[in-house]
């Protein structure tokens, strides 16, 4: 029999509340993005695998011809296909009701009885929640980077930024990342935006406009 003290037997703890000892991950890129469940760019889909056909308009100007001739010739504008397998995300936690029966509430002092555990099993499910959240999060900041990582470990797919078992590819063209050679004519970030003084950020944001101009019509909106 282990011997305790009459405090430790009699004693009543006051608890003021519960706290987390982690700070929460934001969720400010899938909210930017519009990834978040009802955001702007999500959308419900059926399925592992699925896609989209891609047909883009035209940005040049119809042939003229002469009177008493035929219509100039031009072929079919291309039309294209782009397949997503889904990646499935998909988690539980075992609650045993023995063990949550008519337990003090998180956060509360004991003699308050929680009798069915709910306090216990809602803190668990916002846990689940939040790993989703910031499973979402990851992917939505990698987007911007260009790509990420998944590593296969037995039945569970893991992203990671490094050593994983295959890329996730959002194919961003080479020549829009780092130095912005996106003409073909040279770097337009020639000095590092962190060089205070004299990086000439406004200027290097102008050009990159016009370029975008030039590749596909948009305009730089986010930098």
């Amino acid at each position: 029999m282990a011997n305790v003290s009459l405090h430790q037997l009699l004693g009543s703890t006051t608890v003021t509340r519960a706290i987390s000892r982690t700070k929460t991950p934001m969720s400010r890129f899938q909210t930017f993005l519009g990834h978040q469940p009802g955001g702007t760019n999500n959308s419900d889909q059926g399925g592992k695998v699925f896609g989209y056909d891609v047909f883009n308009r035209s940005r040049t100007i119809a042939t003229g011809r002469p009177s008493g001739t035929g219509p100039a010739t031009r072929a079919p504008n291309v039309l294209g296909h782009v397949t997503v397998a889904a990646y499935r995300a998909h988690e539980k936690i075992t609650l045993l009701e023995d063990r949550i029966f008519r337990t003090r509430p998180v956060g509360g002092n004991w003699g308050d009885v929680d009798r069915r555990g709910q306090q216990y099993v809602t803190k668990q499910e916002d846990y689940l929640a939040q790993l989703f959240r910031n499973n979402r999060e990851f992917m939505s900041s990698r987007m911007l980077r260009g790509s990420f990582q998944v590593l296969i470990s037995g039945d569970n797919w893991i992203p990671v930024d490094s050593g994983g078992t295959f890329t996730v590819d959002f194919k961003i063209p080479a020549a829009n990342k780092t130095q912005g050679d996106m003409l073909g004519a040279g770097d337009i970030i020639n000095v590092s935006w962190a060089t205070v003084g004299t990086a000439d950020v406004v200027q290097d944001c102008l050009q990159i406009n016009a370029a975008y101009e030039q590749l596909h019509g948009r305009p730089l909106r986010h930098a």
